[in-house]
């Protein structure tokens, strides 16, 4: 008595979309540069490093988006 297994290998999309992706501008790249240059010649600390590129990316996002906290705050999409 023999067992044949056979198992169907799903096939991928023929288009894989991951969403829109943001390029950061030069100057936040030199930004996030300078802190991992910083924290190479160990002046910063890497949690603090990582803290301060966090909240700078999120303060970052709310001023881009149209209206800000202020909308959001007030119930405005």
């Amino acid at each position: 008595m023999t067992a044949h297994l056979e198992v169907a290998v799903p096939q991928p999309p023929a288009r894989l979309r991951v969403g829109p992706l943001g390029v950061p501008t030069p100057g936040r790249v030199a930004y996030y540069l300078g802190l991992g240059a910083l924290v190479a010649v160990e002046l910063v600390e890497w949690p603090v490093a990582l803290a301060v590129a966090a909240a700078s990316h999120l303060t970052d996002r709310t001023r881009s988006t149209p209206g800000g906290a202020r909308a959001r705050e007030a119930g405005r999409p």
